[in-house]
Formats: structure tokens, C-alpha cells, sequence
């Protein structure tokens, strides 16, 4: 304990120091990981009596935020270090930082071994996470930028988005930190194929665009709207819809008509105003060919999301749409917006044991 400052545990519990009490229940204590985490890093090669006091502060640094971690996400297995394999892991995670001192590389290391001490037995998912904590310290800042960026269109559907105010702030919260950083050079597609992240293009397929994209997976929520009469030959209870204001003017301001909620949560919602049945298939159908161009669509999502060209343009670049990751990719880019939405979204969603 430093000073007077006082730590709080509940019962059968363990208090430790690190910005504020952190309390790990069950599984090994703190101070069990704690000397685990110090025995390991006896090992780490330190470059010289020099530097040793900067190595040694920055393995305190991680082996902290290793702790807030587990404290805070219940997901993690503080018994997985008594397993040796996580504890390799973990070790290559430790002279990663200790090389870098980076606090994004950090943060990035910290998601990663989380995420491997889910994982108890040998499988794909602990032998990929092993192979991106290994290779992580070697990528930069941006190529993990252009990873996460190919992540986020490639991988991610929310289907809890019901319209397009929604659907901008999300991918504003996911891209905005990646923008102003980011490679989309041939170059850096190279250097992570190279590290095995990344597939590149084979010269044969030409994949979706950012705008094919977002039409294919929030279709009924981008839509342009359809015309008054489309609406009512398709839906009888049209003035109940309008009444409850669950049919509103389009966002695109051509006197079309379009749902209020829209996607997925349609028939969840609807309830909530007596209203019974399947309506989103329906309405999607209806919709279908009233899709957007790149220029209407970005008009609309400019009011939430001013920079939504940028980001739109970063991924249509060739090379880097028409590559796709590999699991080290998808591991490493899922860690990079681990601090962001998809703080406590498993990566097993994406790549199975």
C-alpha cells in the first residue's frame, strides 16, 4: 500500500493496489498471480543495467493492468496461470512491453492474454491468440489500424441497430480512433502477410465496397424509403403504424415514407405498442430496391458522423478490401477495439476452438 491509502476487500476476497482497489474473486489470489507474474518476469532479458530501472517499471505498468483486467471482466480463468502454455504466453506478452513501453501496444497485449486465459484447452483459438501476442510487438500502430478497419466491415453486424442515427454512432465509435493512423499502402498489406495477418488480393476476386457493405447488412435501415401506397399495399395496419409514429418521412427528404424502427428489433419493439406480427421481412422485401448511393448515403450519415467518407474511402481502397484476414488478423484487430465497443465481446464469436 502506498501511503495512507486504504484498500477495501469484500470476504473471501483479495484487495491490491492499482489505480483504485481491485478485487479478484475465486481462482488464484492477486498476490498468487502477482508471484507468478514476478517469477516470470525474472526471465525477461533485460538490455542492461542502463535500462533496467525503465524494464522493471514497465513490467510493473503491465503486470497492473494485467490485474485490473481480471478483476474486472469475469470471463477470464485466473487459474489459467498455473497452466504453462498460458504462461509462455504470457511471458512473450511481458518482453513485449518491456521492449516498447507503448500504452496502446499495452492495452492491445492485456485484451490478448484475457482472452487466451478463456481458453483452457489446446485448440485454434489458444493457438492463435499465442501466435498474436508473439506477433503483435513487430506490427505498427497503423497496420494494426488497417487490420481493425478490414475487421470492422468484413466481421462486425450489429443487429441491434434500429436506424441510422444508430448505425452512425457506432461505426463513428469504432473508426474515428483508427482514421488518422491507418495504412492502406501495398507495402503495409505485405509486411502483415508477411507476419501472417493478412491474405492479399489473388488478382481474381473483387469484394464488396463499403457502401455493398452497409446495404447487404443494414439494408431496411440505410433504405431510401418507398412510397405511401408501396407501404399501405404491404402493411393493412398502415394509419395504426402512422398513428403510433412508427412510420415517419425518410431521412433522405424525398417525400418517401420509411419505418422509424427498423432491423432485427422490429418485432421486439412493436409490442410495446400493441402492435403483433411479422414485420421486418416484410418490410425489407418492400424496400429492397430503394437503396442509396454512396453519395445519398453519406449526405444522411454526415448529420452523426461527419467523417463517414474518410473511413468509407480508407476501406475501398483495392488492396485493402479485396484482403482478407487471417485468425492472427482477426485476433489482433478484435484486441486493438477491445477498448472501444467491443470491450466484452468474445473473440470465440469469431474464431471457434
Amino acid at each position: 500500500m502506498l501511503g495512507d491509502q486504504k484498500q477495501n476487500a469484500t470476504e473471501g476476497s483479495t484487495a491490491i493496489q492499482a489505480k483504485g482497489d481491485v478485487t479478484v474473486n475465486g481462482g488464484l489470489s492477486p498476490t498468487q498471480m502477482v508471484e507468478i507474474l514476478s517469477a516470470l518476469t525474472a526471465h525477461v532479458e533485460t538490455l542492461g543495467n542502463a535500462c533496467r530501472a525503465q524494464i522493471e517499471d514497465r513490467l510493473k505498468i503491465f503486470e497492473a493492468g494485467v490485474l485490473e483486467r481480471f478483476a474486472a471482466d469475469g470471463t477470464t480463468r485466473s487459474e489459467a496461470f498455473r497452466e504453462p502454455d498460458f504462461l509462455a504466453a504470457t511471458l512473450d506478452a511481458q518482453k513485449a512491453f518491456a521492449r516498447s513501453g507503448d500504452e496502446g501496444l499495452r492495452e492491445v497485449l492485456t485484451d490478448l492474454v484475457a482472452q487466451r486465459s478463456k481458453v483452457a484447452e489446446r485448440s485454434r483459438l489458444s493457438l492463435t491468440l499465442n501466435d498474436a501476442i508473439a506477433k503483435v510487438g513487430s506490427i505498427p500502430d497503423s497496420d494494426l489500424n488497417t487490420l481493425s478497419m478490414m475487421f470492422i466491415f468484413q466481421n462486425i453486424q450489429i443487429n441491434t441497430l434500429t436506424n441510422i442515427q444508430e448505425l452512425a454512432d457506432y461505426y463513428s465509435r469504432l473508426c474515428l480512433p483508427l482514421l488518422d493512423n491507418i495504412s492502406t499502402s501495398q507495402s503495409a498489406i505485405n509486411y502483415l502477410a508477411a507476419h501472417g495477418c493478412v491474405i492479399p488480393p489473388s488478382g481474381l476476386g473483387i469484394y464488396s465496397d463499403a457502401l455493398e457493405i452497409f446495404s447487404s447488412r443494414y439494408g431496411d435501415i440505410i433504405t431510401k424509403g418507398v412510397s405511401e401506397a408501396d407501404l399501405r399495399d404491404k402493411f393493412t395496419d398502415y394509419d395504426l403504424l402512422l398513428l403510433r409514429g412508427l412510420i415517419v418521412e425518410s431521412p433522405y427528404g424525398n417525400g418517401r415514407k420509411a419505418f422509424a424502427v427498423r432491423g432485427p428489433q422490429l418485432e421486439k419493439i412493436l409490442p410495446q405498442f400493441g402492435i403483433y406480427g411479422e414485420y421486418s421481412e416484410r418490410y425489407k422485401e418492400v424496400t429492397r430496391h430503394s437503396q442509396p448511393s454512396g453519395d445519398e448515403f453519406q449526405g444522411v450519415m454526415n448529420a452523426h458522423f461527419p467523417r463517414i467518407a474518410e473511413v468509407m474511402a480508407k476501406y475501398n481502397e483495392p488492396i485493402i478490401r479485396n484482403s482478407r484476414l487471417t485468425s492472427i488478423g482477426i485476433a489482433l484487430a478484435h484486441a486493438n477495439l477491445a477498448k472501444g465497443p467491443l470491450q466484452n465481446v468474445d473473440l470465440s464469436i469469431w474464431i471457434k476452438p
